[in-house]
């Protein structure tokens, strides 16, 4: 489809070059046969988004269980001369017991609540309760007295 040279409208067919035969002798006059389309050159407008699509990635933060609070005086199970501070910063423990060989022991107290001993009770694991028990890989449990 192409635009008549003499005016707006489309060529049709009946002229080669002009919308009519009237518009083809005189530009701008039309014949009754001209269908008088008016001329639209097709633009395809594409669109293109240059999406700025922002994936907010929801980061979920994995509340990680709370950590056991070891901090307190322990009693052994072997009796009230077996008291064992605790003092605990993070997930570092250091236990004191000054009638004991292995004092000072310093360890790291996981979120699982299983401790292990880097010195003093080396080869040794514990496991917190949760609430007020310590029960060691050795047959040995303490209990929170304070």
């Amino acid at each position: 489809m192409s635009k008549c040279r003499g005016c707006h409208f489309t060529v049709t067919g009946v002229s080669p070059t002009h919308c009519c035969h009237g518009c083809e002798r005189r530009p701008g006059n039309h014949g009754p046969m001209c269908k008088q389309v008016i001329h639209r050159p097709h633009h395809h407008h594409h669109h293109h988004h240059h999406g700025h699509h922002h994936h907010h990635a929801h980061v979920h933060v994995h509340r990680t269980p709370a950590m056991p609070m070891l901090t307190g005086v322990w009693m052994a199970d072997q009796g009230a001369s077996n008291q064992t501070s605790i003092a605990q910063a993070g997930g570092n423990i250091t236990c004191t017991n000054p009638g004991q060989p292995w004092s000072p022991a310093t360890g790291v107290v996981h979120a699982n609540r299983t401790i292990t001993f880097q010195t003093g009770l080396v080869g040794i694991t514990g496991t917190f309760d949760g609430m007020n028990k310590i029960v060691f890989s050795n047959g040995c449990s303490w209990t929170k007295t304070a």
